[in-house]
Formats: C-alpha cells, structure tokens, sequence
C-alpha cells in the first residue's frame, strides 16, 4: 500500500518546480548541507527511488532492487555521483534520471 501511495504522489502531486530536469537535482544538492534546497534533493531522491523500489520495468522486467540495508544517505550518494558523471543527461527530467 505505501509503494502505490508514493507512485501516485510522484505522479500526480509533486510539484515539478523541485526537479524540473537533471540540472535542478544537481543544484539542489549542490546547496550548503542543511540547507533547504539540499533537503529537496534528499526527499525527492528517496521518494523516487522508494516508489520505484521493487517494481518491475516493463521493457525489461527487471527490478529497481534497494540493498535492505541502504541507507538514505547512501541512495542519495549513488544517485549525486551518476549525475554529476553524466552531464549530458541534466536536460532530462528528474524523476527520470533517479
């Protein structure tokens, strides 16, 4: 019940201004640590990854699989070095690139 909970709230309530495209996440984290921006980067990272968590990708079947003993700190680690690694990705949007 949680994961269909999150899936809705990312699609239909999340305000798009917090992580419009790549660029954005990548600002956010950027941001002073404590700050508010980098707590938007951390709370739609592992909102994203938490929807996803478990789901299967329909052109693949494959899962999006979570260590259970991943922190939140480490999911936001993984998901900051694949974008600052991949700069060309920034104009997609970002929940597509979480």
């Amino acid at each position: 019940m949680k994961k269909i909970v999150s899936f809705l709230a990312v699609l239909f309530v999340h305000d798009p201004v917090f992580a419009e495209i790549g660029a954005d996440l990548v600002n956010y984290y950027e941001s002073d640590t404590g700050s508010f921006n980098r707590g938007v980067f951390g709370g739609y990272v592992v909102a994203v990854s938490d929807t996803w968590d478990d789901v299967p990708n329909p052109r693949t079947g494959t899962c999006f699989n979570i260590p259970e003993n991943a922190s939140n700190g480490q999911i936001q680690e993984v998901a900051i070095k694949w974008l600052r690694s991949r700069p060309e990705t920034w104009h997609f949007s970002g929940e597509s690139l979480v």
